[in-house]
């Protein structure tokens, strides 16, 4: 399962959270930082294209397909769903980031 977690440059403590929700957890994630991995206007238009939302703020998490949102998010879905029930389908190409098409 792929956990993507995007967080940003600067000292941002849910993004430090979110990370340390995600060890506790044992789940591996991959991490994108927003302002050295890609600009502002790239995270808010990739996330508006493959989720038609605009997202503002980070941390975002995406676990396979799924866009669980920020920190709360992430804590309120783990405690409510457990390991066991996290989403299992694989991500399509099109959630590559790093080889999304703009």
């Amino acid at each position: 399962m792929l956990v993507t977690l995007y967080s940003r440059t600067e000292h941002c403590p849910y993004c430090e959270k979110a990370k340390s929700l995600l060890r506790s957890h044992d789940l591996d994630f991959k991490e994108i930082i927003v302002g050295r991995d890609l600009n502002k206007h790239e995270f808010q238009t990739r996330f508006l294209k493959r989720f038609g939302r605009l997202v503002e703020t980070v941390p975002q998490i995406i676990i396979g397909a799924t866009l669980i949102g920020g920190y709360d998010d992430l804590a309120t879905y783990l405690d409510r769903q457990g390991l066991s029930d996290l989403p299992s389908e694989t991500p399509s190409e099109d959630l590559n980031f790093e080889a999304f098409d703009l």
